[in-house]
């Protein structure tokens, strides 16, 4: 059966489009009747629930509801309260999509302002859903063991590296008991470091730039300590920019970029590794050195992008993030501490602070105007202001 079916007519599927950044907060944007466009692939139980509760008409998914790698319940759920489903329209959805404009959406997927076509997707069938789900359980298992064949793998060759510490460079930034920032290339890094300016102002934090975060780091008007990524990354203001340079090498020493660091005369260390990966090598680094804290710019380590990488990469992630467990905090945990939630009432300090300056400033004239001293004039007004007092109080008997 269709999962259009309850609306015979293609044109009584109208509503006002939502556009939707899903995050770990509730979607209260989202309001009854809604076409809601979003970009969520797999989506789990949780986000449907959250979705559910704002009884929208319908999705729109730039991505597939259910692409058989991860068994999320999410998508069946919507499909099991009839919630049309469409899924794959591609992110040229987002060229033509407004939020909150008046939109249809046909049987065939089509989302449509008034006669203009905005993008067109595939309708979900139900049926296909539950045999996704079926195919995805078992792909998890598969991918689960692939998983914890190159965790074993690279923990047994990198041993020296991961119990020992050997190949890791040493530089003339000391680390020991300090803040240390390490910056990835993600496209939240300058909203991240935004979040971060008053730990950086309080602690003056070792930054290091992992690839092309160190170009991140500039932007928000930073300098990295230490710059670690194949130089051939990397703009040539910042490999002369004066920060230590580590360059990622293989275990024989090969390393990708040395080249281009010796033309421009630059001092430079490798950093010999199974893993290229700027960040895993940042982490290690900026742990073996003893810093107290490492907070990470980024994208965390989820189940999601896990099942989604290739094994030696989620290998190579984990065991860095295991390395520097108890140093190791995600930016978003440090933005959220310094951030206030709600505004701290102060009427009350400012009322006090003027009944204070109005004090002050009668007593100055009171001291400045009298025919004696001003500390003759203030004991005699405050003589005069204590007979007056008891005369009202001799009055009231």
């Amino acid at each position: 059966m269709s999962p259009f079916g309850r609306h015979p007519d293609p044109s009584a599927l109208a509503g006002p489009t939502r556009v939707v950044n899903f995050t770990d907060k509730p979607p209260t944007r989202i309001r009854t009747g809604d076409i809601v466009l979003l970009d969520l692939p797999d989506m789990d139980r949780r986000a449907a629930q959250a979705i559910l509760r704002r009884q929208p008409a319908a999705i729109v998914n730039v991505a597939p509801m259910a692409s058989g790698t991860l068994p999320a319940y999410g998508p069946q759920l919507l499909a099991d309260a009839n919630i049309v489903l469409v899924e794959a329209v591609g992110a040229e959805l987002w060229r033509l999509a407004k939020d909150g404009r008046k939109a249809t959406l046909d049987t065939t997927g089509a989302l449509r302002y008034g006669n203009t076509l905005v993008a067109t997707g595939r309708p979900v069938d139900p049926a296909q859903l539950a045999a996704t789900y079926t195919t995805a359980t078992h792909t998890l298992a598969a991918t689960a063991d692939q998983l914890g064949q190159g965790f074993a793998t690279l923990l047994t060759d990198e041993a020296p590296l991961y119990i020992d510490g050997f190949g890791i460079p040493d530089t003339r930034v000391h680390l020991t008991g300090k803040k240390v920032i390490i910056v990835s290339d993600t496209p939240t890094a300058a909203t991240q470091l935004k979040g971060l300016r008053n730990f950086i102002r309080e602690y003056d934090p070792v930054i290091i730039g992992a690839g092309f975060g160190a170009q991140h780091v500039t932007n928000a008007g930073y300098q990295p300590d230490i710059i670690l990524g194949d130089p051939t990354n990397l703009s040539e203001t910042l490999l002369t920019s004066g920060a230590v340079l580590l360059i990622p090498a293989t275990p024989q020493g090969d390393a990708t970029g040395i080249d281009r660091v010796h033309d421009l005369a630059v001092a430079a260390m490798t950093f010999p590794a199974e893993t290229s990966d700027p960040t895993d090598l940042a982490i290690l680094f900026a742990h073996y050195h003893h810093a107290a804290v490492i907070v990470h710019v980024g994208d965390p380590l989820t189940v999601d992008t896990a099942l989604r990488s290739t094994p030696t990469t989620v290998a190579s992630t984990q065991l860095a993030r295991l390395y520097a467990a108890h140093e190791l905090v995600p930016a978003a945990a440090i933005i959220a501490l310094y951030t206030v939630d709600k505004p701290l009432n102060l009427s009350w300090l400012y009322t006090l602070l003027g009944l204070l300056a109005v004090t002050a400033t009668l007593l100055l004239l009171v001291a400045l105007l009298g025919d004696g001293s001003p500390l003759a004039n203030l004991t005699g007004t405050a003589n005069q202001l204590g007979n007056q007092l008891r005369q009202l109080t001799n009055q009231g008997r």
